[in-house]
């Protein structure tokens, strides 16, 4: 924890003491150590003097000094940080913090959302000068689908079923179906949907490029029963499953040209070193759903990396650098 975070934690529970009843400073450093329940972040008196001085004169806190006749500590009259209005420095960060948003949305934010942080923006005009752009992301084109964001986001947080007319590539017309919409994931500057078709007892992908056309259905919605979208991708890149897939163990070759790659921005989160060798190449271990997207990524590494095992997967990338060989 940074020296500025450790402060600010002290700050809160001396606060939340001074506003409930009079202490010893002696008390005071006893509770707040108790609080604190980490030994290497225990506090003596002196630093505590500084923190009572930082209440005092920084963010004018009531607190009584001991005295003759009262050497407790206390707020003489009702205060909590908590209800201090931000300072410019607060607003500054938040100016911030909302010109990185703007930049990494690439869609309209739900209205509720809108409506708050153009209500920051106004006050933040207005007590802070303009800032210079210190961040910058890069700039992708956008695919087909994404004006439907919003919407498809308001269906899943009211619990609305959808009507949507989805043509895949794989079919010449769109057709309606009933979805109950559970998940909105980006991947590839491209949005997918994750949901439930009309009774259906498993999970349905939907490319938002591919949808024509979504309205309200009549149909009660079906509440999420068919998977935790927070462990969902613990052993996936992408978003395409197939039936029954389940995660296999992944054992590839990195050459020594590109181990500093791999090492830096790993495959994906499970991935670990599970061999060093002399020549600089490493062996590194995934446990995965084996899908399109995952065979693509190893791809773009070319000749840097090799699959090992298993060895039906092996088999199919190694056809798929046939097949490209065949071209060139």
């Amino acid at each position: 924890m940074s020296a500025t975070k450790k402060q600010s934690l002290r700050l809160e529970i001396l606060d939340e003491l001074l506003s409930t009843r009079k202490w010893t400073l002696e008390e005071l450093l006893e509770r707040i150590n108790e609080k604190l329940a980490d030994g290497a972040n225990t506090i003596d008196k002196r630093t505590l003097f500084r923190d009572i001085k930082y209440l005092s004169e920084t963010k004018d806190a009531p607190i009584h000094r001991p005295k003759k006749k009262d050497r407790l500590y206390y707020y003489t009259e009702p205060f909590s940080l908590k209800n201090i209005p931000l300072d410019e420095d607060d607003i500054a960060s938040l100016k911030s913090a909302i010109q990185i948003l703007r930049q990494v949305d690439n869609f309209h934010l739900v209205n509720e959302v809108d409506d708050v942080i153009k209500r920051l923006e106004n006050r933040i005009h207005v007590q802070t000068p303009e800032q210079a752009v210190l961040i910058q992301f890069e700039n992708h084109t956008s695919s087909q689908g994404h004006e439907y964001v919003t919407d498809l986001l308001e269906a899943i947080k009211n619990k609305v079923a959808l009507r949507i007319s989805y043509q895949p590539f794989t079919q010449q017309q769109a057709t309606e179906r009933v979805v109950h919409g559970y998940l909105l994931k980006e991947f590839r500057n491209r949005w997918f949907l994750f949901g439930r078709e009309g009774n259906a007892s498993r999970v349905t992908i939907y490319a938002l490029d591919r949808i024509k056309k979504i309205r309200p259905a009549t149909n009660e919605y079906l509440a999420n029963d068919l998977f935790d979208p927070t462990t969902y991708f613990k052993h996936l890149i992408g978003v395409s499953v197939a039936e029954d897939a389940i995660p296999e163990r992944l054992e590839i070759k990195v050459y020594k040209q590109a181990v500093p790659y791999i090492l830096s921005k790993p495959i994906h989160l499970n991935q670990e070193i599970t061999k060093k060798n002399k020549d600089g190449s490493i062996l590194i271990g995934l446990n995965l759903i084996i899908n399109y997207e995952l065979k693509s990524i190893l791809l773009s590494y070319g000749s840097s990396i090799e699959v090992k095992k298993p060895k039906s997967f092996r088999e199919v990338v190694a056809n798929e650098i046939k097949n490209l060989a065949n071209i060139y």
